[in-house]
């Protein structure tokens, strides 16, 4: 046979066509060629397998392409590996769910964010960021992260579940047994409900039901120094995400802080923030701003007060709070629009011409009070639409405000009554002014501002359960009003109650 190459097969039958074909037959069927080499002069070989010819270069390629196939996934399977995308959550094992805002895990070196239920291996790091929360569910027992909470697991196994809390804070509710470690300091947390915070060169443990260390319920453990304090629990020094919790735990069983008690002090810190307002009030003149004096056909820049960005984010109490308002579009130029309606049998009072202006002297005189509240409970259930960063301006039940008793005097509007008591509250206001409307436009309050929620997100208000057809600086408080701020994410209002308008 000519230079080619021979291959052993059944019923093998070699026929030569030519200097350097070999043709090769293996079966009686009538198309019977199963392989043929050949080299022509050039010395470049073709392999024909069932018909099909194919370049030495060709097979290379086809290799490398298999090649890369497997490297590509290879690197899909060690992923999927690392990031827990195989594992089974199947109780045994510690599980990080219920995430809401900006949760970092660090494992095998690599850090990345937490988007959804990931079971937790030893060695995982958790980092939760500004206004984030998180559950680690250990079987029926529970590790709540909360804002800036740091914590390293090194057991994931739920029966003998450990792990040290770096940084922040977060709340214990178990009933079976888990170890935490605090600075070296193990303690083993058993049938009971406990908030634990590690700051710098501090650490706290507070129990709320059954014992931690030497604490027990209604007492806080501190370290500070080196030096280890038992002392009573206040129920003053709580903050907002353990009272949360403290609900939540409530739901099943009985701390030493009862609901009734969390309700009182809820209504307390109202009365408190409503007398510093109103304190506020009676001291000074109304806050009416430089803008508002100005003439119609000026334009001045938008404003933003200088108040720190910390909220008073309190359980709601059980003044007037109701739950729609009027909604406020941008136009291209950055204008504001408000639709409106009013409900049946009720007359809206007749939009001014003009926004009422001040003269900068001291109004003097209360003409009445308003119910005012703020909130954002509607970016609670769409906090994975909300713009990173802001998380931590919404507070754990989404009021920013509760409803508090506002003092105004006589002409004042739902802008300046707004303006003012943010200003006092310490709750941070931008505003800008829309020629087109005559009216202020609310950009943002406690940090969140139009669009932060979703492409139909932005501030609204309303007036005794309805809404206004023009802006809230042309809108004159009368006594007894209740006015509402609240923020929408979908719908143009309709998630808040608005009734749907066309735009």
């Amino acid at each position: 046979m000519a230079s080619g190459v021979g291959i052993q097969t059944f019923d093998e039958t070699r026929e030569t066509l030519g200097d350097g074909l070999a043709v090769i037959f293996c079966s009686p069927n009538p198309v019977r060629v199963v392989c043929c080499v050949q080299k022509p002069p050039h010395g470049d070989f073709f392999l024909f397998f069932g018909g099909f010819c194919m370049k030495k270069k060709q097979i290379a390629n086809a290799v490398m392409a298999a090649v890369i196939v497997l490297i590509a996934a290879a690197g899909v399977l060690g992923v999927g590996l690392l990031r827990g995308w195989f594992d089974k959550a199947d109780g045994t094992q510690a599980a990080l769910t219920e995430i809401q805002g900006s949760v970092t895990l660090q494992r095998g070196g690599v850090s990345f964010p937490v988007q959804g239920d990931t079971v937790l291996h030893s060695g995982d790091r958790l980092s939760a960021g500004n206004g984030a929360t998180a559950v680690i569910r250990i079987g029926s027992d529970s590790v709540t992260l909360g804002s800036k909470a740091e914590l390293t697991v090194s057991e994931p196994a739920a029966d003998r579940f450990a792990a040290s809390v770096d940084a922040g804070e977060l709340f214990v509710s178990t009933r079976s047994p888990l170890r935490l470690s605090l600075d070296g300091r193990e303690f083993t947390f058993c049938e009971t409900a406990a908030a634990v915070s590690v700051r710098s060169g501090a650490q706290s443990i507070s129990v709320f039901s059954g014992t931690v260390g030497r604490a027990s319920a209604g007492q806080i453990l501190e370290f500070t120094g080196g030096t280890e304090t038992l002392s009573s629990l206040k129920i003053t020094s709580l903050n907002e995400f353990v009272i949360q919790q403290i609900r939540i735990a409530n739901r099943t069983s009985q701390l030493c802080f009862s609901d009734e008690d969390l309700d009182r002090l809820a209504e307390s810190r109202r009365q408190e923030l409503q007398e510093l307002i109103n304190g506020a009030a009676s001291s000074a003149e109304p806050s009416h701003s430089s803008e508002a004096a100005s003439s119609e056909t000026a334009s001045p820049e938008p404003a933003s007060s200088a108040a720190a960005s910390s909220s008073a984010g309190q359980p709601d109490s059980s003044e007037p709070a109701p739950s729609s308002g009027a909604v406020s579009s941008v136009s291209p130029s950055g204008s504001s629009s408000h639709a409106a309606s009013s409900p049946a049998g009720s007359v809206p009072p007749e939009a001014p011409s003009s926004v009422p202006v001040s003269s900068g002297e001291p109004a003097g005189k209360i003409a009445g009070s308003v119910y005012l509240t703020i909130r954002c409970d509607t970016i609670l259930e769409h906090m994975d639409e909300l713009t990173p960063g802001k998380a931590e301006f919404v507070p754990a039940d989404g009021v920013i405000l509760p409803a508090v008793k506002v003092d105004f005097y006589e002409g004042e509007t739902v802008f300046q009554i707004l303006q003012r008591t943010c200003s006092a509250a310490g709750i941070q206001l931008e505003y800008s002014w829309t020629p087109l409307y005559n009216s202020y436009y609310i950009e943002g309050i406690n940090h969140l501002y139009e669009f932060d929620c979703g492409e139909n997100s932005g501030w609204m208000y309303q007036v005794n359960g309805w809404f206004p057809n023009y802006g809230c600086s042309g809108y004159e408080a009368g006594d007894g009003d209740v006015i509402v701020w609240c923020y929408t994410c979908q719908g143009l209002g309709t998630d808040v109650g608005a009734p749907g308008w066309e735009e």
